[in-house]
């Protein structure tokens, strides 16, 4: 999980920013991407919570040491104990993750992410140009880029071998 940009929106009369924040699954490499207004705790807890009702909750979350990745680790762990209390049934205590921090000063944890991040970011410039945007564009932009990255053929399979067909991470998500 990080973070980049930040990205230009139109919102009525003003300019503001938008930051995108990357979820990429170390096994199959999908990529989530959320769009957030802020880079605060909150606005990761929320890109957490949108990403475990779209793509099912995963068990750990790796990021960089980044102070709002901190606060939110620490303020998740609090919401999900204060979820876990007398009553409710045992689903619930299923809703924990393990959020790990890459080392202070080792860059290099990150490059599996970082090549993604470059990857969506080319695309992202190509497709605005320069260009402010709505907020809806901009959602509607990043889907399209999630898209095109869940899209990459990671290898090829089939017993045919002069029409191999391409493994994206698109397939291992839908199965089609």
């Amino acid at each position: 999980m990080e973070f980049f940009g930040p990205f230009e929106v139109t919102v009525k009369r003003s300019k503001e920013k938008r930051y995108g924040c990357i979820f990429t699954c170390m096994v199959s490499r999908a990529v989530h991407l959320e769009l957030t207004p802020s880079l605060n705790p909150n606005s990761v807890i929320q890109a957490v919570k949108r990403l475990i009702s779209r793509r099912g909750r995963p068990k750990i979350i790796v990021s960089d040491n980044g102070s709002s990745f901190v606060k939110a680790a620490k303020c998740l762990s609090k919401e999900w104990a204060e979820v876990d209390i007398e009553g409710l049934t045992a689903s619930l205590s299923n809703l924990r993750i393990k959020w790990k921090f890459s080392p202070p000063h080792g860059p290099h944890f990150g490059g599996a992410w970082e090549r993604l991040i470059g990857m969506a970011k080319k695309a992202l410039i190509a497709t605005l140009r320069g260009n402010s945007c709505t907020d809806e564009v901009l959602a509607t932009i990043f889907a399209e880029v999630e898209a095109l990255l869940n899209g990459r053929p990671l290898c090829y399979i089939g017993d045919d071998y002069s029409n191999p067909e391409p493994l994206a991470p698109f397939v291992l998500l839908t199965g089609t």
